[in-house]
C-alpha cells in the first residue's frame, strides 16, 4: 500500500485534503499543484464522503486515461472502501465496487469516442477524475461530456473533482479554468458552474518528506527550471511542453487599437474541409508610427475567422471556399479595411480541377483580395519566426506580436497548447491536430516579412530568411 493510503486510512485527512472537502457542497473541486501533496487520496476521500452522505443513491464514476492508471485507482478504492465501510464487494470485470449501504462505484478509462461510449446515457451522482493535467486536449472534451451524466436525484449537488498536476498535456486547458480566479476562491464560470481550485504541494502531505521528495523531484526534471517550478511548487504560470511557452497574456493581448493607417494588411489563411478553414488578418502601422510601449515594426493581429464547429477547434463545419469567402470579407468590412495586400491560403486541388486559390479569387472579383498560395510551408521557420516576435513584445529587442484579445479568441486558446515534437524542438508536434490557426496566423506574418524588411535600431533584420 501506498504511503499516502496508509496514512489516509489510519489517519484524519490532512489539513489540505480537510479544507477542500469542506467545499464539496458548494461547487466542483480541482486539486491541483504539485506533485505528491496528497490531491488524488483527497479526491477519493471525498468520494467515500459523497458515497456515505448519498447511501443507495450515490453513483460514483472513477475516470482515469489509461487502462493501467484505472486499474491502480480501481484497487485503491477497494481497500479504503473496506476500511471505511468494513467491507466491500469487488466486480472487475464489470469495473464496479458495491459498499453495503448500496452505494456503488464505476470505473472507466476515457481516451476515445469508444470508451466514452461506453458509459453514455448511465446516471451518476459523482465524477471523479484524476490525473486530469495529463489528458490529451480530445480526451479533456470528452470529460467535460462527461457532465451531461450528472444527474443526482432532486435536491442533491452532483460532485465532480479533478486532480491535476501542471506541465502535462492538458496544461493550456486546465489553466484556461484556473486563470478565472485566485485559488482557493469560489468562482462562477460563462455556464453558471461554481468552482474551486486548491492548491498543495508536497509540503502539505504529512506522510512525505518534502526535503528528501524535493531533491528527487529536481534530478527528475534535469535542469528544467520551468518544469521544477511546476512540479515542485505547482506553479500554473509557466506553460507545459508548450513550443510558444514565451507568450504571455498580460504583454501579448490588447484591447483595443486606437486608428491608425496600415501600411501592410495581410491576410493568412489555412483551408480545411473535415477539418477547420481559418483566417487572420494581420498588419503593421504605416511608417515608423508605433503604439506607445511597443517596439517599432510591431504585427498586429486583428481578427480572425473561422469555420470551427462551436467548442471544438479540430472539426470543421465543411464550409465551401465560397461561404468561407464570405467570412473572410465579413472580417475585413467590420476591421473598416477594404483591401489588402496579400491574401495568402494552403492549395489544395478541388474534384473538378479547380484549386482552393482560384475558387477563391472568383468570389473577390472587385479586386480587394488577390488570393495566392504560400511560397512555401516552413513550419520550423514559422515557429522560429513567431518565438521571436512573442520576445520581441517582452524585450523591446527588436518587433513584436500583439493580439486583440475579443476578436482573436481562437488563435489565443491555441498558442499556449501547441506542444513542441519530441524529435525537433524548433517544431510543433506534427501529430498536434489544432494547429490550423496557428498555420493560418505563419502565413500571415510571413508574407509581411517576405516583402517587408523590418530593421531597428535596436535589431537586426528579422525577416527574409
Amino acid at each position: 500500500m501506498k504511503t499516502e493510503d496508509r496514512q489516509g486510512i489510519s489517519a484524519p485527512p490532512s489539513r489540505m485534503q480537510e479544507a477542500a472537502m469542506a467545499f464539496r457542497k458548494q461547487c466542483h473541486i480541482i486539486w491541483s499543484g504539485g506533485r505528491g501533496s496528497g490531491k488524488t487520496h483527497g479526491m477519493r476521500l471525498s468520494a467515500i464522503a459523497h458515497c456515505n452522505e448519498l447511501g443507495a443513491d450515490a453513483r460514483a464514476l472513477f475516470v482515469r486515461e489509461s487502462h493501467s492508471g484505472l486499474i491502480e485507482i480501481f484497487d485503491d478504492m477497494y481497500r479504503l472502501s473496506k476500511a471505511a465501510f468494513g467491507t466491500a464487494h469487488r466486480n472487475k470485470a464489470a469495473g464496479t465496487i458495491e459498499l453495503p449501504n448500496g452505494a456503488v462505484m464505476y470505473f472507466t478509462n476515457l481516451g476515445d469516442e469508444e470508451s466514452y461510449a461506453k458509459v453514455q446515457g448511465r446516471t451518476v451522482t459523482g465524477i471523479f477524475a484524476d490525473e486530469v493535467g495529463n489528458y490529451p486536449p480530445d480526451t479533456f472534451r470528452l470529460l467535460f461530456r462527461l457532465r451531461s451524466n450528472l444527474r443526482p436525484p432532486a435536491g442533491v449537488r452532483g460532485e465532480f473533482h479533478m486532480t491535476a498536476n501542471p506541465h502535462g498535456r492538458a496544461h493550456s486547458m486546465v489553466f484556461k479554468i484556473l486563470s478565472q480566479s485566485p485559488p482557493w476562491r469560489v468562482f462562477q464560470d460563462e455556464h453558471g458552474a461554481k468552482w474551486i481550485w486548491v492548491h498543495s504541494t508536497a509540503r502539505d502531505n504529512p506522510a512525505v518528506d518534502f526535503e528528501r521528495y524535493r531533491t528527487e523531484l529536481l534530478a527528475s526534471t534535469a535542469g528544467d527550471e520551468a518544469l521544477a517550478d511546476a512540479w515542485i511548487e505547482g506553479k500554473w504560470s509557466v506553460l507545459g511542453d508548450s513550443i510558444f511557452d514565451n507568450f504571455d497574456p498580460a504583454v501579448h493581448l490588447i484591447d483595443h487599437l486606437p486608428p491608425v493607417e496600415w501600411g501592410w494588411r495581410v491576410v493568412g489563411a489555412d483551408w480545411g474541409t473535415r477539418a477547420p478553414s481559418a483566417a487572420h488578418l494581420v498588419a503593421r502601422p504605416k511608417g515608423d508610427y508605433r503604439f506607445p510601449n511597443h517596439p517599432p515594426g510591431s504585427l498586429y493581429v486583428l481578427d480572425e475567422c473561422c469555420t470551427c464547429v462551436p467548442g471544438n477547434l479540430e472539426e470543421g463545419l465543411g464550409d465551401s471556399p465560397a461561404s468561407f469567402a464570405e467570412r473572410v470579407k465579413e472580417m475585413l468590412a467590420r476591421n473598416n479595411i477594404r483591401t489588402c495586400q496579400y491574401a495568402v491560403i494552403d492549395d489544395m486541388r478541388g474534384l473538378h480541377g479547380d484549386t482552393v486559390v482560384d475558387l477563391m479569387n472568383e468570389q473577390f472579383t472587385d479586386g480587394s483580395l488577390r488570393w495566392r498560395k504560400p511560397i512555401r510551408k516552413d513550419r520550423v521557420g514559422h515557429a522560429v519566426l513567431l518565438r521571436h516576435l512573442l520576445d520581441g513584445a517582452v524585450t523591446h529587442d527588436g518587433p513584436g506580436i500583439y493580439f486583440v484579445s475579443h476578436r482573436c479568441e481562437h488563435l489565443i486558446e491555441t498558442i499556449p497548447m501547441a506542444p513542441r515534437s519530441p524529435t525537433r524542438a524548433n517544431e510543433i508536434d506534427p501529430r498536434w491536430r489544432l494547429a490550423h490557426h496557428l498555420d493560418a496566423l505563419f502565413y500571415g506574418v510571413r508574407s509581411i516579412y517576405n516583402a517587408y524588411r523590418t530593421t531597428s535600431s535596436q535589431a537586426t533584420v528579422v525577416g527574409m530568411y
